[in-house]
């Protein structure tokens, strides 16, 4: 029997924006997704701190189609942090969402890098204004956020953008048929601290320390800190790239996506993997692209995928960490079956 969460308290609404279907909680009833659940899967799931249950911090949404463009589907997962991480990531899903999907997409790689840029950028800067305290003269924003990762699939045609360590991976056959094996394409890269060729690079100019991982007495990963000598002051980020966190901008946290492109490759592409650290903590890129295989390959639906992936992220964290566990979510998207319009020009979608 799969592992249920416990029950909780509903997350705080989200605003309404027209054609968001957000991810549902775990043992939650779930608006209908715009997408066949047995080609698309996506659950959150909250986590916990000293065996009880905290507010989840993660989110996601689909559409399809988007902006009435039959030819285009958007998805998105953001992972918030912070003290009011949950409101931050709820409010920055629906700002990109909604800049997303204003958008037209028939554009070149440059016109469509531009956008993702635009549509993270201007989420954050949102953020500066959001709720804002007349006492304190901060928001949610100004010391919470969150990290995301976003893809448009149109005609065929990938736009990835992603800020952070929301992580996306596909699941690919070295060649093309049915009955090859099935390998993981990583999709992005996460956005660590200490990578000096570029992160480290652009934060230490700012004159931001950056204190190293630990490993001993106990692992400690890299923080940024705006002041050596008091780090108490913060930001104490351990991502380097994220929407929100306003009091890390002068440390050369930034908002700025990185944009990459694939075209789907029909009979060799299987599926796609979206997640918050939550998943990619303890299990393996490779780990996850075996998992949805199997189900792929047994007939079995996007949807059972995706809460089998969580449930067993899940027990993994109780045996790394006994009672806490991070908030995990994800979506599973199998590319065969695909509408054709989303493959371009009804072409058969990917098997």
């Amino acid at each position: 029997v799969t592992p249920q969460p416990p029950p909780r308290p509903p997350a705080a609404p989200v605003p309404a924006a027209s054609g968001l279907v957000k991810s549902a909680e775990m043992g939650e009833e779930s608006t209908p997704p715009p997408l066949p659940v047995t080609i698309c899967g996506t659950f959150s799931c909250h986590g916990m701190d000293e065996g009880k249950d905290k507010a989840n911090q993660d989110c996601a949404c689909l559409s399809y189609p988007l902006k009435g463009d039959s030819e285009a589907a958007l998805f998105i997962v953001l992972d918030g942090h912070g003290d009011l991480g949950h409101v931050a990531s709820n409010e920055l899903l629906v700002q990109v969402f909604e800049r997303m999907n204003s958008y037209v997409w028939d554009g070149d790689e440059t016109t469509n890098t531009a956008l993702c840029v635009t549509a993270f950028e201007g989420a954050h800067q949102h953020m500066m204004t959001y709720q804002i305290d007349a006492a304190t003269g901060k928001g949610p924003g100004h010391e919470s956020g969150a990290v995301g990762v976003a893809i448009v699939l149109r005609r065929g045609v990938m736009t990835m953008a992603w800020a952070g360590d929301c992580r996306a991976i596909m699941g690919t056959r070295q060649e093309a048929g049915a009955g090859g094996p099935i390998v993981c394409a990583e999709l992005t890269k996460d956005h660590k601290l200490e990578d000096g060729a570029t992160e480290q690079k652009r934060i230490e100019a700012t004159g931001a320390f950056i204190r190293p991982t630990r490993e001993e007495p106990e692992f400690s990963p890299a923080r940024v800190f705006a002041d050596y000598s008091n780090p108490r002051a913060g930001p104490g980020l351990t991502m380097s790239r994220s929407l929100g966190d306003i009091d890390a901008d002068a440390c050369g946290v930034i908002p700025t996506p990185e944009v990459a492109f694939r075209t789907i490759e029909p009979g060799k592409d299987a599926f796609l993997v979206l997640a918050s650290d939550g998943l990619w903590e303890f299990i393996s890129n490779d780990d996850v692209v075996n998992i949805v295989s199997t189900f792929l390959e047994q007939g079995k639906e996007a949807i059972d995928a995706a809460r089998f992936l969580i449930a067993k992220a899940a027990m993994a964290w109780r045996v790394e960490e006994g009672d806490y566990r991070d908030d995990i979510t994800c979506i599973v998207l199998y590319l065969h079956d695909l509408p054709g319009s989303l493959m371009g020009n009804g072409a058969a979608a990917a098997g």
